[in-house]
């Protein structure tokens, strides 16, 4: 997850995107290789007043697919 880190902090440093809102899909959690470990692993960004979020998902059955969605809705009602 260092390069989610890395770009994510780019994103929100960028003055032109202050008032934006980040959701980043992790898919293909349900290959054997992606580590449960690192889903588990906290991402290390300097937070700012931005909402963020990173939802795991497997693309091919829409898990975690319906939760980034109603995650992102909520977020820009507020």
């Amino acid at each position: 997850f260092k390069d989610v880190e890395t770009e994510l902090q780019r994103l929100l440093d960028a003055p032109e995107l202050k008032d934006a809102i980040f959701l980043n899909f992790a898919n293909k959690m349900d290959i054997a290789d992606a580590s449960e470990d690192e889903e588990d692993k906290p991402i290390q960004v300097e937070r700012k007043d931005q909402p963020w979020r990173i939802e795991p998902c497997i693309a091919t059955t829409g898990k975690g697919i319906y939760e980034g969605i109603d995650w992102i809705i909520d977020s820009l009602k507020t």
